[in-house]
């Protein structure tokens, strides 16, 4: 252990001091020079004088030492001086010396020498080449970096910031040195530290583990700022060891999103009304015209109020985004029979669509915790869609059956069908099967997101299987447990 702890600080001293071609680079160009010709004629000295040839071998090892010595402080070309100086000096000054005692070998290993000394200086040439690359290479990555619109930091395991870019002070107003050593949740607002640090230990639990984040973070004059980003775990990449984010000020965007939202809320609440107070009025009339027996006008009356109830729901939807997306969505939690409420639900559409078949099986389940009236607006919602989208399909299967720890929910049409690859897409807010033909099937888009949300508060899951123009089977889950 003693061993290895040695040779990695050797190493890193090396790579610090002697290979790092950005010092060399730095260092006078005559001492670069001059300093391996000093060096190879002092150890020709020390040769000589001083240990006075005791070994046919030891100048050789002298002056690997020299060549070594100033390929460390000047490269391969004080290298290659060296090696020339070094066998000069041999031949000049110690050659003579081994002319009566093996002359002929001593000969051969100044060749082997001069061979070796150039290998020696065409090895630190190869160095200084990956150096270059390696440099150019992090100079690149670190311009990207530096100049790229997001922000990017690295934190250790405890969430301290150990680099930060340069793109912080246009996002947040900070020099990066100001947040060196500066924990992450110093930034966060308050009421979302908890959540941050949950989301950050799930990230430390995996390597490689990745997740996106939406935050509320500080800047330097003190204003909170929407920060939208990606956190990934590169610990136990040897070359990282640190958690890494990128991010972005999405603070724009999302103060646009609310506005819109407040807007659509505001006029969601002020059409709603006058529509209401409209259906009542229908109403009345309805039940004039009845007493008169106006069955004709009746009719007209009967579809002016499907239309007026059609307006209702598309802006009861989007009063329920708005209180979704602000988290105001109200739920009364309880216990509460689930197939009896499946049961109601399946007879209310028994007795409106008169052109489909609506069938339920069911299985005894225990009493389910939940709001009786959100699962309604669920399971109202899938066969709402499923008498929609499937017109020529009059067969629709309802079922709830157990499924380990959970009870789901089933329903089964012959319609048209979702191509796979939007499956994923059709629980997001507004969002439109680009398949339907337009102007057939009506409708904002709101719906599955809507009951998505409310599946996902009563902590259970929600899906599709289906194939193009094969129907679909929409269905989703809620624990027995609560």
């Amino acid at each position: 252990m003693a061993k290895l702890l040695l040779f990695d600080t050797l190493k890193g001293y090396a790579l610090r001091y002697a290979w790092n071609r950005e010092k060399i680079s730095k260092r006078p160009v005559l001492l670069r020079y001059v300093i391996p010709v000093a060096a190879a004629l002092i150890t020709t000295w020390v040769v000589m004088v001083p240990l006075n040839f005791f070994s046919m071998y030891a100048p050789f090892l002298a002056y690997f030492g020299v060549i070594f010595f100033s390929a460390c402080y000047g490269g391969s070309r004080s290298a290659l001086v060296a090696s020339i100086v070094s066998a000069v000096c041999v031949v000049v000054f110690i050659r003579h010396k081994h002319q009566l005692h093996g002359g002929g070998i001593f000969s051969l290993l100044i060749v082997f020498f001069l061979i070796q000394a150039l290998m020696i200086t065409a090895l630190f040439a190869v160095i200084e080449v990956v150096q270059k690359q390696s440099r150019t290479s992090e100079e690149t990555f670190r311009g990207i970096v530096e100049k790229s619109a997001e922000g990017f930091l690295m934190a250790n395991q405890d969430g301290v910031m150990s680099y930060v870019c340069l793109s912080v002070q246009q996002i947040l107003g900070y020099q990066p040195h100001e947040l060196l050593g500066t924990p992450i949740t110093a930034l966060i607002h308050p009421d979302e530290i908890k959540a941050f640090n949950i989301r950050f230990l799930k990230i430390l639990l995996k390597d490689g583990q990745s997740m996106s984040f939406l935050q509320r973070l500080k800047n330097k004059q003190g204003e909170w700022q929407w920060i939208e980003g990606c956190v990934n775990n590169m610990l136990k990449n040897p070359n990282i060891r640190h958690i890494v984010f990128n991010y972005r000020n999405v603070t724009e965007r999302i103060n646009q999103t609310k506005q819109q939202e407040d807007f659509v809320h505001m006029a969601a609440h002020e059409l709603k009304t006058p529509i209401t107070a409209l259906r009542g009025y229908l109403q009345l009339m309805q039940l004039y015209h009845l007493k008169e027996g106006r069955d004709k006008d009746n009719e007209m009356l009967d579809r002016m109020n499907k239309q007026t109830d059609r307006l209702l729901n598309l802006i009861d939807e989007m009063l329920n985004v708005t209180r979704i997306r602000a988290g105001e969505l109200l739920y009364h939690f309880g216990l509460f029979d689930l197939n009896e409420t499946v049961r109601d639900v399946v007879d209310a559409f028994k007795a409106t669509a008169t052109t489909h078949h609506i069938s339920l099986v069911t299985q005894p389940i225990p009493p389910v915790n939940g709001d009786k009236d959100r699962i309604s607006q669920v399971l109202t919602n899938l066969i709402g869609n499923a008498i929609k989208y499937a017109p020529d399909g009059p067969d629709i299967a309802v079922k709830v059956t157990t499924e380990g720890p959970d009870v789901v929910i089933k329903v089964k049409d012959h319609g048209i069908g979702i191509p796979k690859e939007q499956q994923k897409k059709i629980f997001d807010r507004f969002y439109r099967s680009e398949s339907l033909p337009k102007n057939t099937y009506q409708g904002l888009g709101l719906g599955l997101y809507i009951a998505m949300d409310i599946v996902k508060k009563h902590h259970g899951k929600m899906g599709v299987e289906s194939d193009a123009g094969k129907g679909a089977e929409f269905w989703f889950s809620l624990p027995l447990n609560g």
